[in-house]
């Protein structure tokens, strides 16, 4: 039989942890019980506080996804372990801050290149307009003069 390592919360509460992990992660029950390789209807009945995930399991999520193991186990505020970097400490939800930053000011920056495209292309047909205008004044001078 698995240890149990859960003291501190009830299975509701760890289950809600739980939840909170997974949709922060952007993953379905499916998809978090695939990558630990347990049944999504295991990890449904622990995230609904049926029963507990096992330690060996919860070990795994929390090693996998850099997870502080007593945020689930213990109600810890700090849902992700720091990542050491040469910078210092990070998390990994700065990490992914940071990242979502990124994704966003790449969008940005294809959106800023497509309008000053667009915006050369109509300040090329504004030149094109004010040729055409030239040409013409001159054509109703020259009428004008007949």
């Amino acid at each position: 039989m698995t240890k149990n390592i859960y003291k501190a919360l009830n299975s509701k509460r760890r289950g809600q942890k739980m939840k909170d992990v997974r949709t922060y992660l952007g993953l379905s029950q499916t998809g978090i019980a695939d990558s630990i390789g347990i049944s999504q209807a295991a990890w449904a009945r622990a995230e609904g506080g049926l029963c507990n995930l096992k330690a060996s399991n919860l070990k795994i999520v929390t090693e996998k996804y850099n997870i502080n193991i007593r945020y689930i186990t213990h109600g810890e505020p700090d849902m992700f372990e720091e990542e050491k970097t040469e910078s210092g400490a990070i998390g990994i939800r700065e990490r992914k801050l940071n990242e979502k930053l990124i994704q966003a000011l790449e969008r940005e920056n294809q959106t800023l290149r497509a309008t000053t495209e667009k915006l050369g292309s109509y300040i090329e047909k504004q030149g094109e307009m004010l040729q055409e205008m030239k040409e013409l004044k001159e054509i109703i001078k020259k009428l004008q003069n007949k």
